[in-house]
């Protein structure tokens, strides 16, 4: 008998005493339990309280508003997917979020005596002043300039987004590349 023969012999043996295992019957496929994915899955993942998500999303609607046919942040579902994102970042920029957003609204009720999330355009302006400014000392500018910057690249390279400006023209090699909302 040759020394590859030998080899695979023995090779084979486990397999062989898996398929006449007394536990399985030969033709059978075992059964497996099915887990509903709730009982799994991590549901909608929630990193702010509803205060400070609705300031965000309002956030959202004023620095990247729908235009010319084009969704804005809202329409992208940006406050969604930063939800998601702040709460899987460092510690520092959840931070930065989550006192932000409640600087945000402590500020807008003590001048207007409402959350952020329903002062109108000209009231939410004088809070969003230091966005204007680059040399801006103020507690906010930090949080703005990061919201901001976030925002506008979670709406541009949202699906909708992406589909909207790809009915207008083709971009090149652009038009697979977008996150995708995890729901």
């Amino acid at each position: 008998m040759k020394r590859r023969s030998v080899l695979q012999s023995i090779l084979a043996l486990p397999a062989a005493a898996a398929v006449t295992s007394p536990t399985t019957p030969v033709g059978e496929t075992p059964n497996t339990p099915v887990v509903s994915p709730d009982d799994t899955a991590d549901g909608l993942r929630r990193t702010f309280t509803v205060e400070q998500f609705a300031a965000l999303r309002q956030l959202g609607e004023l620095i990247v508003p729908a235009w010319n046919g084009y969704p804005g942040a809202s329409e992208a579902g940006a406050a969604e997917f930063l939800d998601f994102l702040v709460g899987c970042s460092p510690q520092p920029r959840l931070d930065l979020y989550r006192h932000g957003l409640d600087a945000l609204n402590r500020i807008s009720h003590s001048k207007f005596g409402k959350p952020f999330a329903d002062v109108d355009s000209q009231q939410a302006a004088t809070l969003l002043a230091p966005l204007k400014t680059s040399m801006s000392m103020d507690e906010l500018a930090p949080f703005l300039k990061a919201a901001k910057s976030d925002l506008l690249r979670a709406t541009f390279n949202s699906r909708p987004y992406i589909d909207a400006v790809s009915q207008t023209r083709r971009p090149r090699n652009a038009s697979k590349y977008f996150w995708y909302p995890i729901s």
